[in-house]
């Protein structure tokens, strides 16, 4: 996958910038005549693959989460972690009774146990089902909002949070409405929250402080690197959705030598899944399936 991506984004670096961008055939690691070996993957393991790149569907196709997991995440894709947040989150957020002894994941059924799901979210969550998320009285106490996500995120689809992101944006004006008070910023090659073999290491509670207090906006953030306490890169992360792109000069490893490209258009987020709201009236909304 590295092999067919890493280079997408004018840098062989071992991180892709925007993993949207990379079309990989996982077939192509299919072992041949039905042979099992460590270099390559069986049958069942190629359509395990191919599931866990597109995410959770029910028997109708439709999406049950609001994104997927993305290339460049398959270093973390551990399985204990996913499995005891779904199995503690099932046992005692969704069940309406206490679950027996050994109760898990593999126990729900998510065709007849659905809406059990729908009501434990519209109960708990601040974003219930089929609703968008109205940050107006939050805007208007004059409050600031930075949010990141790793693009490698192995527990917690990135395009949830785009998906996010494109709903407060449609509701609440528009991107440049709205990036005067909420900004997003994605994080090439990292995990959930930290860790991966890219830039991981970023504060950005001093820009968030002088966007409070002075009103400096924060277009950007270094983020670091580091091997047993050896700084090894920096890259620069820049507010959704802008993109660190190298400028073709100077070390690549070196984050002052990468400046913000905005993309042609503005992008197109939301997801359709099976409690996405509807569109906002008169937003120009193209949904992703």
């Amino acid at each position: 996958m590295l092999a067919a991506c890493d280079a997408l984004d004018g840098v062989k670096d071992g991180i892709i910038t925007d993993p949207r961008r990379c079309i990989f055939d996982v077939n192509s690691l299919a072992c041949p005549d039905g042979t099992d070996k460590a270099t390559c993957l069986t049958v069942d393991q190629v359509t395990a693959a191919q599931h866990i790149y597109d995410g959770a569907r029910n028997l109708r196709g439709e999406r049950l989460f609001p994104g997927h997991l993305m290339y460049g995440s398959e270093a973390a894709w551990n399985g204990t972690y996913g499995a005891q947040l779904s199995d503690n989150y099932l046992k005692y957020m969704v069940s309406p009774v206490v679950t027996p002894p050994g109760y898990s994941h593999w126990d729900f059924d998510f065709e007849r146990d659905e809406p059990l799901a729908a009501a434990a979210a519209r109960f708990y969550d601040p974003v219930a089902p089929h609703e968008s998320p109205d940050l107006h009285a939050f805007h208007a106490r004059g409050g600031k909002l930075i949010s990141y996500h790793g693009w490698a995120d192995p527990g917690v689809s990135p395009l949830s949070t785009l998906d996010y992101y494109a709903r407060v944006t449609a509701r609440e004006g528009g991107l440049r409405s709205v990036q005067t008070w909420f900004r997003l910023f994605m994080v090439p090659g990292m995990f959930h929250c930290r860790g991966g073999d890219a830039p991981n290491q970023f504060d950005f509670l001093p820009g968030l402080m002088a966007w409070v207090e002075r009103g400096q906006a924060p277009d950007g953030i270094m983020a670091s690197q580091q091997i047993e306490g050896r700084l090894v890169r920096t890259r620069p992360l820049f507010a959704y959705p802008a993109v660190a792109t190298y400028s073709g000069k100077g070390d690549v490893n070196d984050g002052r030598n990468w400046r913000a490209i905005w993309p042609g258009k503005p992008p197109q987020d939301d997801v359709d899944w099976i409690w996405a709201p509807p569109p906002a009236a008169g937003a120009p909304v193209q949904r992703t399936n």
